[in-house]
């Protein structure tokens, strides 16, 4: 008995054991009819059959539970790990989830997908024939794409071979292979390509490049560009962000001309927070010549550039002081000029109050440092001139309230500077002596729509002076010098208070400088801003010449405001104008700067935008574009002018795949 107990045991746990990985079955339905012939079940009516990751409904079912195989009939629905078919009938291993699928639609995202024959490989992948997909949501959608065979990788790529997009029926365009990126999170693959036309360029094919999804924090981006008059473009961008301690990008191309001619630029920026709070952040811009911008970039931006400049820095807070150290580089692509700082080292400590002493100084004297030594080395073509300069600025200011009213606030800054190219040392003192209060005002009467008006006047007077003394060597005094200098400054502000609001009306400066060296007025200079917190307003500068009894004047009016739409009774249009004027004697400029933007027609938006020079009685620069949006596409027609350039340029795209798009460049040949 004992022997025949030890045997049952282990027979009985390797039973439990091996029942327990089985997934289980569930068949329901109206009507089950089993057949022991060939061992198959008939489901009838409201048909189920459930495992734990899988779900298929029909109206019928005919099952071989011994080889886990189906055939589902009419209205089929199956959904295992948040993926959904409906179909006409399948055929289907519900163990090894694989089987066909036909007369299928199922939905990736925004893309509704149909095929006549759907191969289920796994729970990732399929194969289709003869499908159509399409983002259009009306029940006879405006647009689709027919491929006779779709490769389909779950969370990953759909690979098409061909592809035709039909427009009501009617074949519009086709390729004969295109990969179309569906994965909803960051995904290694090939990205959508550029072809066209130019001129210039003759046919090429830009942007055919490859992206690699390295980790959750990096990718790559592998670029290459055919241009048929000029050559091959190779590009690389390297991205790496790690909140918040990292960030890094990194452009580089290199050039390939049809000459034999290598060109090249990089360009990135890099910040990155080490350990003890120690911040390292450098930005770098190189390229073999200036050109290599303008001859291959796509936007005025890089057009107008006028320099390139790199740099790396180090940068290390303490409780007190902070720190940095760097070495820039700025090169000049007009003047030829390349300026280099090898190295800076400049610090500064932070503020520190001291003194307190009774009435005498009751609120202590802030007293701050900052330094910096550095190394310049400027050259060009003919010259290069090597410069050790160091500086040093102290800082002292403090702040007293006189009968309540008055606010004295005297500063004073001491700094040393040594310049070793002009052979000389600076030794400079500058104080402040600043006496100002405020005086408000609120009216006792009231103008519609305002209850009262608020007026806070503002008087200034401040005496500044110093000394500069020279020194060449170490003990000669070279030249000293005195400045001291009057200042005078009114500032007046006007406010309305309405029922629901605070307006600002009027924001008034008046400045005037008074030399005591050299017994001498400056110009006096006023400015008034009406309504500056408003969407019109009006800037007024104006600057008096007390000695050449000369005005000099500047005006800007600005207007930005929603305005009545003669088009659509429900949007209204915006529309933004600028007008400034400056001059003397003469007009120096004279200008007009506008915008609008207006829906014209149901789902169509036009933008305008101009510069009108009226001194030479011309357009500096005038664009216009005309947006359409549809049910399932947009299009935009634009068209720019600056100076004697002129372009034009239209898109034609589906909203929810941009990347599938029509433009001027496909037709360059055809279009001037």
């Amino acid at each position: 008995m004992k022997i025949r107990f030890k045997i049952f045991l282990p027979f009985l746990f390797f039973f439990l054991f091996a029942n327990s990985k089985e997934e289980k079955v569930n068949f329901n339905a109206d009507c089950v009819i089993y057949n022991n012939q060939n061992k198959s079940v008939i489901l009838i009516r409201n048909s189920i059959i459930e495992t734990d990751s899988l779900k298929i409904s029909a109206d019928s079912f005919l099952v071989f539970p011994d080889s886990s195989k189906l055939f589902a009939f009419k209205n089929v629905s199956m959904e295992f790990n948040d993926f959904k078919i409906d179909a006409d009938s399948i055929d289907f291993n519900y163990k090894k989830r694989n089987g066909f699928v036909y007369k299928g639609t199922t939905q990736i995202q925004k893309v509704q997908l149909k095929g006549d024959i759907i191969y289920v490989k796994n729970e990732n992948e399929f194969e289709i024939e003869r499908s159509l997909f399409t983002t259009c949501k009306k029940d006879e959608p405006d647009y689709w794409f027919y491929s006779y065979k779709t490769f389909l990788y779950k969370e990953d790529r759909a690979m098409v071979f061909p592809i035709v997009l039909f427009v009501k029926d009617v074949p519009i365009a086709g390729i004969p292979f295109f990969v179309i990126p569906i994965a909803t999170t960051r995904k290694s693959g090939f990205l959508m390509p550029k072809p066209g036309y130019t001129s210039l360029d003759g046919f090429y094919v830009k942007q055919l490049s490859y992206f690699w999804a390295t980790n959750d924090y990096s990718d790559m981006t592998f670029n290459l560009d055919y241009i048929q008059k000029r050559g091959y473009l190779l590009g690389y961008e390297l991205r790496v962000l790690f909140n918040p301690i990292l960030s890094l990008n990194l452009t580089s191309n290199l050039i390939l001309e049809k000459n034999s001619k290598r060109r090249w630029n990089i360009s990135g920026d890099y910040s990155h927070k080490l350990f003890y709070d120690i911040i390292l952040k450098s930005k770098i811009d190189f390229e073999s010549d200036f050109s290599t911008y303008t001859d291959y970039s796509d936007t005025l931006i890089l057009d107008l550039k006028r320099e390139a400049y790199s740099f790396i820095s180090l940068q290390k807070s303490f409780n007190f002081y902070t720190s940095f150290v760097s070495f820039d580089r700025r090169e000049n692509f007009y003047t030829g000029q390349t300026s280099m700082n090898l190295p800076v080292y400049s610090g500064y400590f932070k503020k520190v109050n001291f003194l307190k002493l009774g009435y005498v100084i009751p609120n202590g004297i802030n007293y701050q440092n900052s330094h910096s030594i550095s190394q310049n080395i400027l050259r060009d073509t003919i010259f290069e001139r090597r410069n050790l300069n160091i500086r040093i600025n102290n800082n002292f200011d403090t702040f007293y309230k006189i009968l309540y009213y008055f606010n004295f606030l005297p500063n004073y800054k001491l700094s040393f500077n040594s310049d070793s190219f002009l052979v000389q040392n600076l030794v400079e003192g500058k104080y402040s002596l600043k006496l100002n209060t405020q005086i408000y005002g609120i009216s006792m009467f009231s103008i519609k729509p305002f209850e009262k008006f608020r007026h806070t006047f503002i008087p200034e007077i401040s005496l500044n002076g110093g000394n500069k003394i020279f020194f060449k060597g170490k003990e000669s005094l070279d030249s000293l010098t005195d400045e001291r200098s009057l200042s005078f400054s009114f500032s007046n502000i006007f406010e309305g208070k309405s029922v629901n609001e605070k307006i600002l009306l009027l924001r008034n400066n008046v400045n005037l400088f008074y030399n005591l060296k050299t017994d001498s007025f400056s110009n006096i200079n006023i400015s008034n801003i009406f309504l500056p917190e408003k969407s019109v307003n009006l800037q007024m500068n104006h600057s008096y010449d007390l000695y050449e009894k000369k005005f000099s004047e500047n005006y800007i009016l600005t207007f930005s405001q929603e305005i009545f739409n003669p088009f659509n009774d429900f949007k209204k249009a915006n529309i933004f104008l600028s007008y400034s004027l400056q001059k003397n004697d003469t007009i120096i400029s004279n200008y007009l700067n506008g915008r609008l933007n207006i829906d014209v027609g149901e789902n169509l938006n036009a933008v305008f935008s101009t510069l009108y020079d009226f001194k030479s009685k011309n357009f500096v620069s005038f664009s216009a574009s005309l947006n359409r949006s549809l049910h399932c596409w947009q299009a935009r027609f634009t068209i720019s002018s600056y100076a004697n350039v002129f372009k034009y340029d239209f898109q034609i795209s589906i909203k929810d795949i941009p990347e599938i798009s029509i433009n001027k460049g496909i037709f360059g040949p055809l279009l001037p």
